[in-house]
C-alpha cells in the first residue's frame, strides 16, 4: 500500500514586493493584445502564470493551430464559450504535448466565442522549464518549423536585476521572433513530405506579434527613464 507524506499545508505569504493580485478576467481582457495574455506580471520562478484569451469569430479571423509542448503542466479554465468545442465551466489538464486551436467550426461566424484562462506554474529556480512549438503543413499536418526553447532565458535573468522588471511570456516572444522568418518564405512552409505551400501563420490573429512589439518599446522606455533619472541624479 503507497505511504502517504503529510506535512503542514501552509500557503507562505506572499515575497514583499509581490504583493497577491486580483483582477475580473473579463475587465482584463478589454485591453488584451494577444491570446494567453499574462493576467499579472508576474513570471519568475516557482510563480503562477494565468494567461487569458478571448477568441471571437468575424472576417479574416481563422486562427489555424499549432502544437504546443510545455515542460510544466497548464491548468484550464473555460470562463465563457459559444460554438465552441469547449464549454463554460470546463477545467483541464492536458497532456504537456498539445495541439492548441480548431476549438470552433467555422471562424467566420461572428457569433463565436470563448474566454480561457490557462495557468501554470514556473518551474522552480535551478530546474530548467523548456517548450516548443510546431508548425503544421495545411495539409498533411506534417511538421515544417519545430522551434525549441528555454522559458527561463539569460536576457530575461539579466533584465530582472532591474527595478520593477518582471519576465515576460516567452511563448508569445519566441511565436513572434521564429513566425517573422518562417511567414517570409515560400521554402520554409513549403511541405517536404506532400509538397504543399502552407499559408502564413496567422500570427496576427493571435496577437503574439504585437505582444512582443510592445514589450520591446516598453522595455525601451524603461531603460530610457532609469538612465534619465540616474543623470538627474548625478
Amino acid at each position: 500500500m503507497m505511504e502517504r507524506t503529510r506535512g503542514p499545508r501552509q500557503i507562505q505569504p506572499p515575497v514583499e514586493n509581490k504583493p497577491a493580485l486580483q483582477t475580473n478576467v473579463f475587465h482584463a481582457l478589454r485591453g488584451a493584445n494577444t491570446a494567453l495574455m499574462p493576467i499579472f506580471p508576474y513570471g519568475a520562478a516557482g510563480e503562477l502564470v494565468p494567461a487569458a484569451s478571448i477568441m471571437w469569430g468575424g472576417p479574416n479571423r481563422d486562427m489555424s493551430a499549432f502544437n504546443h509542448t510545455n515542460s510544466v503542466d497548464e491548468v484550464a479554465i473555460c470562463f465563457a464559450s459559444e460554438k465552441s468545442r469547449l464549454r463554460s465551466g470546463f477545467v483541464h489538464v492536458g497532456a504537456r504535448t498539445h495541439l492548441v486551436g480548431n476549438f470552433f467550426e467555422d471562424m467566420s461566424d461572428p457569433d463565436i466565442l470563448m474566454v480561457i484562462v490557462v495557468t501554470q506554474r514556473q518551474a522552480e529556480e535551478g530546474i530548467p522549464q523548456g517548450e516548443t512549438l510546431g508548425f503544421l503543413c495545411d495539409n498533411c499536418q506534417n511538421p515544417l518549423l519545430v522551434h525549441e526553447f528555454s522559458a527561463k532565458t539569460e536576457e530575461s535573468a539579466q533584465a530582472a536585476k532591474t527595478p520593477g522588471f518582471h519576465p515576460p511570456l516567452e511563448t508569445l516572444t519566441e511565436g513572434a521572433i521564429v513566425l517573422e522568418p518562417f511567414n517570409e518564405s515560400e521554402v520554409a512552409r513549403t511541405c517536404s513530405k506532400c509538397g504543399t505551400v502552407s499559408e502564413p501563420f496567422p500570427v496576427s490573429v493571435w496577437g503574439w506579434d504585437a505582444y512582443y512589439k510592445n514589450m520591446v518599446a516598453a522595455e525601451r522606455g524603461r531603460k530610457q527613464l532609469l538612465a534619465r533619472a540616474a543623470e538627474a541624479a548625478n
